[in-house]
């Protein structure tokens, strides 16, 4: 008989995708997936609303220890930064599918993001009561909770940056450094956090006419095709990462 050499076991290239969605729990139903980012989704309007407080009672002040006097645009940031953050809260690394679906991802996103934005409108109309907006100004972000055009541009401004940071999120939960994809990834999702602060303000800034009623209204469908389009090229990766272990998606 040959001799037996022993067979060494293959060490992926830290520069290589590997499978590290291989081990972790199995992910929970469907439905258990929307509650819990709906959960999530009332957390982080709650949490909002309590920073929002905080700014206007003075417990929080800016990094030179001045108070935040400007309450219209710090509810405006914070809109954007829960939205390019949701996906963040999503992720799960103890699961096998790092808290991203195998199967069913993209429709749990188109669901679950706009019930956060809705959510977080909604909650905006206590934003009047909490703090002091600008009265002489009419523009979207100091009538933020009061009319319906600052509804339309939190709900907006929240559901654009979310569903624009989806796609490289999940590259970021599933591709190691220093792999192209993981900077992909990282550069993508601060491109276009970027991106939609600068639409929101040159939006915001400026009083509800109907041409920058127009562009929020079509900043939605635009983001949702780049989300849909870029999770399934994510997932793809996911899938593949998968593909050693029995999984129930």
């Amino acid at each position: 008989m040959p001799p037996r050499h022993p067979v060494r076991p293959h060490r992926p290239h830290p520069g290589h995708f590997h499978g590290g969605a291989q081990h972790g729990e199995p992910a929970p139903s469907w439905i258990a997936d929307l509650l819990r980012m709906i959960g999530w989704a009332i957390g982080v309007a709650v949490l909002v609303a309590l920073v929002l407080w905080g700014a206007e009672a003075g417990v929080l002040r800016s990094r030179r220890g001045e108070a935040i006097d400007d309450f219209g645009v710090f509810a405006v940031i914070l809109t954007l930064v829960c939205g390019a953050a949701l996906p963040y809260l999503t992720g799960e690394k103890g699961r096998a599918d790092r808290g991203f679906r195998l199967t069913g991802l993209i429709p749990l996103v188109l669901i679950s993001a706009p019930i956060s934005a809705a959510v977080l409108a909604a909650s905006s109309l206590v934003w009047p009561w909490i703090g002091t907006f600008d009265a002489g100004s009419d523009s979207f972000i100091q009538t933020a909770g009061a009319t319906g055009a600052g509804l339309l541009f939190t709900f907006a401004v929240h559901l654009t940056a979310a569903l624009l940071a989806y796609p490289f999120f999940v590259l970021l939960s599933i591709v190691p450094f220093p792999h192209p994809g993981a900077w992909l990834g990282l550069l993508g999702w601060l491109g276009v956090s970027g991106m939609c602060a600068v639409i929101a303000f040159v939006i915001g800034l400026g009083p509800p006419t109907g041409g920058r009623l127009l562009v929020l209204a079509a900043c939605v469908p635009v983001a949702a095709v780049v989300c849909v389009i870029g999770l399934g090229l994510a997932q793809g990766l996911l899938r593949r990462s998968a593909a050693a272990m029995p999984y129930r998606a």
